[in-house]
């Protein structure tokens, strides 16, 4: 988590994403935790490197970047809006290794596909209404897109084998 405060509207965003992805219950079940701002320390913005972290990727965690396919705009009126790149990092579960230890691709990607389909609806849901602990609105998430498809990561690509998958969050002010 970052040590400045975001402010304005190219930094605030990434903040708003991070505190409604935060308050999603599966993501909160997925990093072991009961409370949005416990689930929040596993949201890494704007900024993560790989390289320096010789491939560790946040398990669990997620990773929000600026998603350069797409524009953010402000306008005269004030009017915002933009896209986000949300990539998400989860661990293998466990139920789904056999007892000799290997690990069953089918099962680990279709649950992992129902985590984060229901990460994504928790978080339509959430939109634009009332975040509790501050004295803003959640982010008004209009539309997510798949990017990357949902994998089972190992090495070289992962420093631990993990599911993958990277999601575009369009939104609105």
């Amino acid at each position: 988590m970052p040590d400045v405060t975001p402010t304005g509207p190219l930094s605030l965003p990434f903040e708003q994403a991070a505190l409604i992805l935060a308050a999603c219950n599966t993501f909160q079940s997925v990093c072991g935790v009961a409370s949005a701002s416990l689930a929040r320390e596993k949201i890494y913005y704007p900024y993560y490197d790989l390289g320096e972290k010789d491939n560790a990727w946040p398990i669990p965690g997620i990773i929000i970047n600026d998603d350069d396919m797409n524009q953010q705009f402000m306008n005269r009126n004030l009017d915002q809006g933009g896209s986000l790149l949300v990539t998400f990092c989860f661990p293998v579960n466990e139920n789904y290794v056999s007892e000799n230890g290997e690990i069953e691709p089918e099962n680990q990607i279709l649950d992992f596909r129902n985590k984060l389909g229901a990460i994504l609806n928790e978080m339509l849901a959430l939109a634009n209404t009332p975040n509790p602990d501050t004295n803003l609105c959640y982010l008004h998430v209009t539309r997510w897109e798949k990017w990357s498809t949902p994998v089972l990561l190992s090495s070289p690509h992962a420093a631990e084998e993990m599911m993958h998958a990277a999601f575009v969050l369009e939104w609105v002010a």
